[in-house]
C-alpha cells in the first residue's frame, strides 16, 4: 500500500468516530424523518395513578371543616333574615360658609345611610365648642324620562328601614376644588379621618363626644406649629388620609393668574360583619341619628382644612354609594 494512503477499513473507522462524520449522519437522519409536533405530557389517568395518597383527615380537621360549613350556613340564614341586598346613591354639595376651615371642620356619620342625614360643621361660641347642621345627604332618584322607563337606577331607589339594618359597604367620593389668586401662593393640606369615639367618664371635665365637641377638633391639618393631634385616649382612628394641594405656578402680581386644582378622593369603606344598627326611629329616620344609636356604634368621617387653604377652598362635593340589608325597607 503506498505511503500516505488510508485503507478502506481505516476510512470507515474514521468516518464512524470523527465529529464531522457524526454530524453528517445526524443531518442525514433528520432529513429522512418527518418530525411531529410536541406531544402533550399531561395524562390525567396516569397522573392520578402516580399521585401520592392523601393523608387521612384527623378529628381536628374534620371538626374545623364542620365549623366552617356551619358558619357559612349561619351567615346565609342571617342574610335571609335581614332581607335582600339593597343600595342607593347619595349626594351632598358644600360651598361658601358650609365649607370646612382650619378652625371649623366638617363631619358626618359614615354608617348613617338615611336620606336627609346631616353633614355638620364645627363652631366655637365664646370658647364653647358646638356644631351647626350644615347640609344634608339626598338620595339620587329616577327622572321621569327614558331612564325611568328602562329602570336604569331602580336599585338606587331603595329605602332604608328605620327599625334595623345591616350596613355592608359605602364608597365615599370627595371632590375638592381649590383656586389661588395671589402672589406666590403656598401649598396646603386637606385631611380626611374616619374615627370612633372611645367611652369616657361623663363626670369628667373633658367632653369628647361628637357632634357636640366638633368645634374643638380644629387645626388638625395646619402646616404650622399650632397643629392639633388626636388623643388616643379618646379617639380611635380607623383611617387617616392627607391630601396635598400645590399650586402649579407662582405669580409675582396679585390677581393676574389663577391656579385651579380639582381632585377626587375615593374611600371604599367596608363595614364589619357584626355591625347591625337598631336606631328604631319614631319619625324621620335622619332627624337625630346620634341620639338613637349608642356612641360606640357611631363611625364618623372628619374633614379638616389647613390654614393655607382657608381662602382658597372653593367647593366640596360629596357622593357615596351605600349598600345594606334590612327586612323593613322598601325596594
Amino acid at each position: 500500500m503506498p505511503a500516505g494512503t488510508i485503507s478502506n477499513r481505516s476510512r470507515s473507522r474514521y468516518f464512524t468516530n470523527s465529529r464531522a462524520a457524526r454530524a453528517s449522519s445526524v443531518t442525514r437522519a433528520r432529513q429522512s424523518v418527518t418530525w411531529l409536533p410536541k406531544q402533550s405530557t399531561t395524562n390525567r389517568p396516569v397522573r392520578r395513578a402516580l399521585r401520592k395518597p392523601r393523608a387521612p383527615r384527623t378529628k381536628v380537621q374534620r371538626n374545623k371543616n364542620a365549623i366552617y360549613t356551619l358558619s357559612r350556613q349561619v351567615k346565609q340564614l342571617q342574610n335571609q333574615r335581614l332581607g335582600e341586598y339593597q343600595k342607593n346613591i347619595q349626594w351632598c354639595h358644600l360651598e361658601g360658609g358650609t365649607l370646612p376651615q382650619s378652625g371649623s371642620p366638617v363631619a358626618f356619620l359614615v354608617n348613617d345611610l338615611y336620606n336627609n342625614s346631616h353633614v355638620m360643621k364645627g363652631v366655637l361660641t365664646n370658647g364653647v365648642p358646638g356644631f351647626a347642621e350644615n347640609s344634608t345627604w339626598s338620595n339620587v332618584i329616577n327622572d321621569t324620562d327614558i331612564g325611568a322607563a328602562y329602570q336604569t337606577l331602580t336599585r338606587e331607589n331603595d329605602v332604608l328601614s328605620p327599625v334595623v339594618y345591616k350596613p355592608i359597604f359605602s364608597r365615599i367620593n370627595l371632590t375638592f376644588r381649590v383656586g389661588w389668586h395671589g402672589t406666590w401662593p403656598l401649598a396646603g393640606y386637606i385631611r380626611v379621618t374616619i374615627l370612633k369615639m372611645k367611652s369616657y367618664n361623663q363626670t369628667s371635665k373633658l367632653m369628647t363626644q361628637l357632634p357636640g365637641n366638633l368645634g374643638a377638633m380644629r387645626y388638625l391639618a395646619n402646616e404650622s406649629s399650632n397643629r392639633n393631634y388626636f388623643n388616643p385616649d379618646y379617639h380611635r382612628v380607623l383611617l387617616d388620609k392627607w391630601i396635598k394641594f400645590t399650586p402649579e405656578k407662582s405669580t409675582t402680581t396679585a390677581g393676574t393668574d389663577c391656579n385651579l386644582i380639582q381632585r377626587t378622593i375615593s374611600i371604599p369603606w367596608k363595614f364589619g360583619q357584626r355591625e347591625t344598627l337598631r336606631p328604631d326611629f319614631q319619625g324621620d329616620p335622619a332627624e337625630r341619628f346620634w341620639t338613637n344609636v349608642p356612641e360606640p356604634q357611631q363611625t364618623w368621617c372628619l374633614i379638616s382644612c389647613g390654614a393655607n387653604l382657608d381662602a382658597h377652598l372653593q367647593k366640596l362635593s360629596l357622593g357615596r354609594c351605600n349598600s345594606w340589608r334590612d327586612q323593613h325597607g322598601t325596594t
